[in-house]
């Protein structure tokens, strides 16, 4: 009942649970069913959706961002919070509603307010609480074109294709490439110059052959990113040259612009594995260990058959083994 509580609602059990878990009826797995759909409705799981998406996400990050304000005068912390409430808005749509989690990278829909639209160049009226708006005709459609991820995945004076890059590839796909050695310089070495634009920046750099490992994939997933600026804002141009955010993976995959990038990570075998390891780790407060995997396996097998809706992933994690039991059975690798 206390794992429950805190994965849920970040809290103690009410009185409700805990009178379910003094008579021992948690055992039951269709009162535990019920239970977590009940804790799921009441407000208190706005917790799940906030504090999941801000460690999942890093959408806690913002809270940090620091941009410099003659480069970019729009940039506050009311609009910091309007990004973050639109990404956190979309998740909790997806928790609400069964719908196919692999559509929350492009969905054809967000929330916004009134200042986000001014910021999007949204046309029509909007207000202060935030509303659905279709996406069709705006160059937003998902999750990658979200402020909020954009913004924290810069720098203060401009965007990080590396950032980027590295945070596609950890957070949606859980292939967080190595820490560069110790011994080796990453800053780029003609960062200042005003005459090649970020793309050409980072194309020097790979070009050394202790970077070249690890920048081969994350570059062109960052790169893909560049018609946005370093809070989000659609931009045609860097420092004065077109932007060209068509990319190539060293597999030959062509990826076109953001949308490129988010039909490659929705299509990418890891995407919805990746989703379960990261509300795993969320919901037990600790990381993935082997003794869980063959429960993972199987936890993924039932989530697909029940059409990848997001509450079903949280109930089957919550139902775990590795949930609801002190330790997890060990782990048996199958003979060769």
């Amino acid at each position: 009942a206390l794992r429950m509580s805190y994965a849920l609602w970040s809290s103690m059990p009410d009185a409700t649970l805990s009178e379910l878990a003094e008579s021992g009826s948690l055992s039951s797995e269709k009162v535990m069913e019920a239970e977590i759909s009940r804790m799921l409705e009441d407000p208190k799981a706005e917790a799940l959706v906030r504090n999941f998406a801000g460690q999942w996400l890093q959408l806690r990050n913002l809270n940090d961002v620091v941009r410099d304000s003659n480069k970019f005068p729009e940039f506050d912390e009311d609009l910091a919070k309007s990004m973050r409430q639109e990404t956190e808005y979309l998740f909790r749509y997806f928790l609400d509603w069964e719908l196919d989690f692999r559509d929350f990278l492009d969905p054809g829909y967000t929330f916004i307010d009134q200042r986000l639209a001014d910021f999007y160049g949204f046309e029509g009226d909007f207000d202060d609480q935030f509303v659905l708006s279709g996406t069709e005709g705006s160059d937003r459609f998902g999750l990658l074109t979200h402020a909020s991820i954009l913004t924290v995945t810069s720098h203060t004076f401009r965007t990080s294709p590396v950032k980027r890059g590295k945070w596609i590839l950890g957070q949606l796909l859980c292939q967080e490439p190595p820490p560069p050695p110790g011994d080796i310089d990453t800053t780029l070495q003609s960062e200042g110059n005003d005459d090649l634009t970020i793309k050409e920046k980072m194309a020097e750099h790979r070009a050394k052959p202790e970077c070249a490992g690890c920048h081969m994939i994350m570059d062109p997933l960052g790169l893909s990113l560049e018609h946005f600026d370093a809070i989000g804002k659609w931009r045609e141009e860097d420092n004065g040259f077109p932007v060209e955010a068509f990319e190539s993976l060293p597999d030959g995959t062509i990826l076109s612009g953001a949308e490129g990038a988010s039909e490659y990570v929705k299509s990418h075998y890891n995407a919805m594995p990746c989703v379960s390891q990261q509300l795993f780790t969320y919901l037990l407060g600790r990381g993935i260990e082997k003794r869980d995997l063959e429960g993972l396996e199987g936890v993924m097998e039932d989530w697909e058959s029940r059409d990848y809706v997001l509450e079903e992933l949280v109930r089957l994690l919550l139902m775990s083994d590795s949930f609801t039991m002190r330790q997890a059975p060990p782990y048996e690798e199958e003979a060769e």
